[in-house]
């Protein structure tokens, strides 16, 4: 089995213990877990990125379960209120004034991840879960988010599990 065939399999897990209808998913790229989530006919799926991937648009577009918005998370995170999970899969930069695009034209930042954990949070239904995808990856210029995870859930004196498949998937519930 590929990492990324454990991925899908791991967050299906995930999605199938929890059970939770209105998921938010915060970084589309291929479309690998916004397909995990839409084999559930049951969930109410919103997708955000800031880079629109349209063969995927147009693929999924037969879900009337799916809403795909296409900004930054920034700018419409707190549209989003009463979720069930929310599933951070993104890579937050600091721009380098280079041509935007390129990753190793930007700095990564922990900012972002300090500044929308607690948001992430605030949007959760009692019992929801916040699902942080790559919590131990240290690709080159992707390092994880795992200690910004670790002083959030030490803040609120909550632990989590994590599921080790392509770099790590840490659920954390509330």
């Amino acid at each position: 089995m590929t990492a990324t065939e454990k991925f899908k399999r791991d967050l299906g897990i995930i999605v199938d213990k929890y059970k939770p209808v209105r998921i938010l998913e915060l970084g589309v790229e291929t479309g690998k877990s916004t397909k995990v989530f839409l084999k559930r006919p049951y969930v109410e799926l919103f997708s955000v990125d800031c880079v629109e991937n349209k063969e995927l648009a147009e693929e999924l577009s037969v879900y009337k379960n799916w809403e795909y918005v296409i900004d930054d998370v920034d700018n419409v995170l707190d549209n989003y209120m009463n979720m069930d999970m929310i599933f951070m899969d993104i890579t937050y930069y600091e721009p380098l004034n280079k041509e935007y695009g390129m990753p190793e034209m930007h700095k990564v930042s922990s900012a972002g991840w300090k500044r929308d954990l607690p948001r992430c949070w605030e949007l959760l239904n009692e019992g929801g879960i916040l699902v942080i995808s790559d919590y131990m990856n240290d690709v080159g210029y992707r390092p994880g988010p795992r200690k910004e995870l670790n002083d959030f859930t030490n803040g609120l004196d909550k632990t989590f599990e994590v599921y080790p498949a392509r770099g790590g998937l840490a659920v954390l519930q509330k």
